[in-house]
């Protein structure tokens, strides 16, 4: 062996002697010279995370980072999470197939609050929160510290707890820019955000100091320059005019957290990734602060603390962060504490202390989630609004909560607006441009960014806010249906459809009101054990006017995600005077409705009748149309000309259009349409979507999204009234998009293709049953397809919501065997909620964790091994499937739904194994429930 060594030792010294290795080694060391000098320039102008300069990096690994690139190594050393391939592994498993509300890893004074993750400084540890100029509210933070100070609060009875939307809402996209501004305060101003797209070289410069992307939807296209040059030729109005809009901010210290800039109004014709720090920059500075945060215990119970309304301060500038801080290391700041939010969060229900915000609704029954179904009858949907006033009049102020003061109001404004001078109360951004009209689905005030190209973020996002709201409504014992598009999604699978941007649901009238008491803008936060959603419920200021009137307020309140605008559409249903319109589905009986019209009843009216139905009213709302449009007539100068419009069309309706039409309303008065409806049991919400009360009542109870929920008692009857109903279970297609009932979900087509493997490829198997007739025998090979293809979202929605789905398949075989009876029915629908439901998982990941996974495992893949990082993922991908197929199988033999002693496959049709016989006209009518 030592032989050996000398003689390769020998050989290395002789060949360094020979000058052409002398000449190569100078030429070597010369390059590799440039080279570092290029590389330690680039890094002092563009950073280390710089696309050439990660590049050059593996062969400078002798070379130093310079000291504020390196960010003071020795301080911020921490562990990389994921750090070997099993952390990777488990990442990815969860990313793409744990859907529960557990972090993949934890949240730490220094190591993450500290820790400056972009910008400038990016990667420095700064010594204390008072050097913090940004931070993204993570929500282990901001639960640890606002808990701390609820709970260590010295005022009990008049608690306030302090607020910001910072803390609350997602900046991160804002903090990018602001984590720059200093350096780049000559083009970060007013026309950034004005101008309807960015300047490209700007936004390179931007990043590149980032040291990530600004955003990230559409972000190629500014790459192109076709489209670019096509972009900038977009204008608006206040680009000639900034300081109409807008109002730039000198001094430093007011924009700490902020860009220096101030936006006065919304300027919409933008795209959307300049409207989104427009939207941000409007929310943190000007949008009104919630009345109160809201706290649920998942659907057990909600706590609601009030907010104080005059601080804007965020947790680092009200003190209460250092206040945690301080409870936690007692002076010693080098301790890199914790924040366990979910700990935080056991210690606060345990607490004596929640019971006093605990929310107890005396008019409703917490417990009416635990009933087969709920009766409701016609005076459900009416409300003395009047009545409601004159109670809280008549109690002491002081005892008045400010929802109490904020519904009284309401109240108050809301009975003395006629239905056609009711001005428009929720505001979207229908304005923005290239982006498909979508911006008619948002609230302008929480817009975040387009969402519609990440297919899987916003399902992620659409299902964190239903599951959320109907908690919410569990927890309160508030009454709500699904209704309109989301009944029929529920229909098919018990989830959404896949090509739907948002929820509609029903209230009754009086249902409403107690949530509008109660919770009209309170900031409703998801039990942090399952979930990160927050969002702002809205009511509108008119939820007396009951009739359509000028259209302009056809939905009454909103469920609103603060963290991108999307929201659910509540309307509340109620007995209204809207004249009932012509349909092509008969849901009552004409004749009988003729001889009420007729009777007596109606058309000798009470005096006492009239005046009950008037006195409803107060001011102009007392008008009928025609004496309204005689006083605007005698004074004319107290309206607008939108106002007087709109009056003449609400007028030429009632009095030339309807006396004309084929309805069965004709020839009635305001009032008398009031007493028929009344009478026939018919409800409306203010678009007019009319319904008897015995297609909706009783309601019965679901699952919908894997969390309980209501729908009508004729399902069918409700969707024929506005939709062509197909008659069959099983393959269909709409919106390019097809229904496979094996796997219970709705197929984007181009995906479709591709896994069926219609092209023959070789690497795919072979698909041998038609889509019509699909077979157990393909379900393997379609599923593996999916991952050879690499169709993973596919693969990962229906895998997620598996139990969701098949759920809704057992519950329909039951609902729609004809052959059982209604008891046996009851009976078994009752088992399946008991036994299975409890294990129903989230269908979709929560959408803060999803974002924050998919980062953690993008910097994996930018910086790992592509073998090993395809080796991880197709390992994870094949345990997932074949986990999943052993539900499959069991589901194909009948034992999957196993209750006590005995199997409910065996129960009810069969739509999974043959839909295309039992499944066959199973929607032609509404599902039995009486013998």
């Amino acid at each position: 062996m030592t032989s050996r060594i000398r003689r390769a030792a020998h050989y290395v010294m002789g060949r360094l002697m020979c000058k052409n290795v002398q000449r190569n080694i100078l030429i070597a060391t010369a390059v590799y010279a440039f080279l570092s000098l290029v590389y330690l320039f680039r890094v002092s102008q563009y950073g280390a995370d710089d696309t050439i300069n990660q590049f050059m990096r593996p062969f400078l690994v002798v070379l130093p980072l310079p000291q504020s690139q390196a960010g003071s190594a020795t301080k911020s050393a921490r562990k990389v999470y994921p750090s070997s391939p099993l952390e990777a592994a488990e990442l990815y498993r969860k990313l793409r197939y744990d859907t529960s509300g557990a972090w993949v890893d934890e949240y730490y004074l220094h190591s993450n609050l500290l820790t400056v993750p972009k910008g400038e400084n990016r990667g420095k540890r700064l010594s204390s929160v008072d050097e913090l100029q940004f931070y993204d509210s993570d929500p282990r933070l901001s639960w640890s510290v606002y808990l701390h100070n609820i709970m260590n609060n010295k005022e009990m009875h008049d608690y306030e707890m302090p607020f910001s939307w910072y803390d609350f809402a997602d900046f991160r996209s804002y903090n990018r820019l602001v984590s720059i501004k200093q350096k780049y305060n000559d083009s970060i101003n007013c026309h950034t955000l004005i101008n309807p797209v960015f300047d490209k070289d700007t936004l390179q410069r931007w990043e590149r100091a980032i040291g990530e992307e600004l955003f990230q939807s559409e972000r190629y296209k500014y790459n192109d320059p076709y489209w670019y040059r096509n972009a900038k030729s977009f204008s608006n109005k206040a680009v000639g005019n900034p300081d109409s809009v807008c109002a730039s901010i000198y001094a430093p210290n007011d924009t700490r957290f902020s860009l220096p800039l101030n936006m006065t109004s919304y300027v919409e014709r933008a795209r959307p990734e300049v409207f989104q720090l427009q939207a941000r920059n409007v929310l943190y500075n000007r949008v009104a602060h919630p009345i109160s945060v809201t706290m649920l215990h998942s659907d057990k119970a909600a706590y609601r603390i009030h907010v104080k309304q005059d601080d804007r301060s965020n947790m680092v500038q009200s003190g209460i962060l250092q206040e945690f801080i301080d409870s936690r290391t007692h002076g010693d700041e080098t301790q890199d504490i914790k924040f366990d939010h979910d700990e935080m969060f056991k210690i606060f229900l345990n607490n004596r202390m929640a019971e006093k915000f605990k929310v107890n609704i005396p008019e409703t029954d917490s417990s009416v989630y635990d009933n087969d179904e709920v009766h409701l009858s016609i005076e459900d949907f009416k409300f003395d609004a009047q009545h409601k006033i004159r109670m809280l009049r008549d109690m002491d102020p002081a005892s008045l909560s400010p929802h109490d003061k904020n519904y009284l109001a309401s109240l108050e404004n809301s009975v003395a607006t006629h239905p056609a001078m009711a001005t428009k109360y929720f505001n979207e951004c229908g304005g923005v441009i290239q982006f498909k009209s979508m911006g008619h689905h948002r609230d302008i005030r929480f817009f975040n960014g387009a969402l519609i190209y990440n297919q899987i973020e916003y399902s992620a996002r659409l299902n964190s806010m239903i599951r959320t709201f109907q908690k919410f409504l569990k927890a309160n014992g508030l009454i709500s249906w699904l209704s309109h598009g989301t009944l029929y999604s529920h229909l098919y699978n018990g989830v959404a459809f896949p090509w739907d941007n948002d929820f509609d649901l029903q209230m009754p009238i009086s249902h409403l009101n107690y949530m509008a008491q109660y919770y009209n803008q309170s900031v409703i936060m998801e039990d942090p054990t399952e979930g990160n959603g927050k969002f702002l419920i809205d009511v509108g200021t008119s939820i007396t006017v009951r009739t359509h009137g000028n259209g302009f307020n056809n939905i009454d309140a909103r469920f609103i995600d603060i963290d991108s605008g999307l929201y659910i559409d509540i309307t509340g249903i109620s007995v209204t005077s809207d004249v009932i319109p012509v349909s092509k589905f008969s849901y009552y009986d004409e004749n009988a409705a003729l001889n009420l019209k007729n009777s007596s009843e109606i058309q000798k009216l009470s005096d006492k009748q009239k005046n009950d139905y008037v006195n409803s009213f107060s001011g102009l709302a007392k008008l009928t149309i025609e004496q309204l449009k005689e006083h605007v007539a005698d004074n004319l100068g107290k309206f607008d000309v939108n106002q007087v419009d709109d009056i003449m069309k609400m007028y030429n309706n009632e009095v030339h259009s309807l006396p004309n039409s084929q309805v069965i309303s004709k020839g009635l008065s305001e009032v008398q349409r009031y007493y028929f409806n009344e009478k026939l049991q018919m409800v409306n919400c203010r678009n007019w979507h009319f319904n008897t009360l015995d297609m909706i009542s009783p309601l019965r109870l679901t699952q919908y999204h894997g969390v309980a929920a209501f729908v009508p008692n004729k399902v069918i009857s409700s969707l024929k009234i506005e939709y062509t109903v197909l008659p069959q279970y099983g393959f269909s297609t709409y919106e390019r998009h097809t229904f496979i009932s094996k796997v219970n979900y709705w197929v984007q087509g181009t995906v479709l293709r591709i896994i069926r493997n219609t092209a023959r490829d070789p690497s795919l198997f072979v698909i041998h049953s038609s889509l019509n007739d699909f077979r157990f025998n393909d379900l393997l090979s379609l599923l593996k397809n999916m991952l050879i293809a690499k169709e993973l979202d596919t693969f990962t929605s229906i895998h997620n919501s598996f139990e969701a789905t098949t759920y809704r398949q057992k519950e329909m075989e039951i609902e729609y065997d004809n052959n059982m009876h209604s008891m046996e029915k009851r009976m078994y629908l009752r088992e399946l909620r008991r036994d299975y439901s409890p294990k129903i998982h989230s269908p979709s990941k929560d959408p803060l964790m999803l974002g924050y996974e998919q980062s953690l495992w993008d910097k994996y893949l930018k910086n790992s091994d592509e073998l090993e990082s395809e080796e991880i993922m197709a390992y994870v991908n094949e345990n997932t499937l074949r986990a999943r197929w052993k539900m499959y199988s069991k589901l194909y033999e009948g034992t999957l739904f196993k209750v006590e002693d005995h199997y409910l496959d065996n129960v009810g049709l069969s739509l999974f194994e043959n839909s295309i016989t039992e499944g066959r006209e199973i929607f032609k009518h509404d599902a039995k429930f009486t013998d």
